[in-house]
């Protein structure tokens, strides 16, 4: 618990150095979808109003589908469509950094 707060604290402080330590650490994907699901249910929640309690699951579960398919296509343009030439990377590693963004915008607000 404590190594997933460092990192919410490091992602609000824009550290350079932790989008390569997630993209590196396999075993962070839990941490990694437990950020999407936080900030959908947080969403969700904040759209309870308009939509009513469907929204906070119906929410969750558009942001984690939405949070893959947008890694997909990260994955698809950068690696197979445009690539560098030391361009390395697989699905899980975008999945895992694009949730470090997320978790970046839901501690700033």
């Amino acid at each position: 618990m404590q190594i997933y707060l460092d990192r919410i604290v490091r992602a609000a402080k824009l550290d350079v150095n932790l989008y390569e330590e997630v993209e590196a650490d396999k075993g962070a994907m839990s941490q990694a979808m437990g950020v999407v699901v936080l900030s959908s249910v947080a969403a969700g929640i904040g759209s309870i109003g308009p939509i009513g309690t469907k929204g906070v699951i119906i929410g969750a579960i558009t942001a984690l589908i939405a949070w893959y398919v947008w890694a997909y296509i990260t994955y698809f343009v950068g690696v197979k469509i445009l690539p560098e030439p030391q361009t390395k990377a697989d699905h899980g590693e975008l999945l895992r950094t694009i949730s470090v963004s997320r978790l970046y915008k839901s501690a700033l607000f």
